[in-house]
């Protein structure tokens, strides 16, 4: 689904694992999660049809908050727009782990993966990633 019209909030409060609508995901299942930290990429192009604050939000199975999130504006309507994040954790446990990326504005506007209004633009091209790694530490 590339098109999102569901919205996030603007807070003082963290915003919870449920808003936005999901863009991507991942599992990984940790090799040595007592030794371990987590480095988690996510970055998309998007478009959207308001002046307005759009979020991506990074969540966890099992956080009832987002974990990270990012904001941008758009100057205009139907103008592009990059978000990304870097996000560094100790490894939470040794079973499968999954980490979405929830997207929204901060009202009711829409907003487009690759395109404007149909995703379309640049033939797809644009990225849209979200990766985990697993960096072993030394003992």
């Amino acid at each position: 689904d590339t098109g999102k019209s569901t919205s996030t909030v603007r807070s003082t409060a963290a915003p919870a694992a449920t808003l936005g609508g999901e863009l991507l995901s991942v599992e990984i299942t940790p090799k040595d999660p007592t030794n371990s930290r987590l480095k988690i990429d996510a970055a998309y192009t998007y478009s959207g049809n308001q002046v307005t604050q759009y979020c991506m939000l990074l969540t966890q199975t099992g956080e009832s908050n987002a974990i990270a999130a990012t904001a941008n504006r758009l100057a205009s309507d139907n103008t592009f727009g990059e978000m990304g994040l870097t996000h560094d954790i100790p490894t939470p446990t040794s079973g499968t782990l999954t980490f979405s990326v929830r997207v929204g504005s901060s009202i009711s506007g829409s907003m487009y993966l690759n395109g404007l209004s149909t995703p379309i633009f640049g033939d797809n091209i644009f990225p849209a990633v979200l990766t985990v790694e697993e960096y072993i530490e030394e003992t």
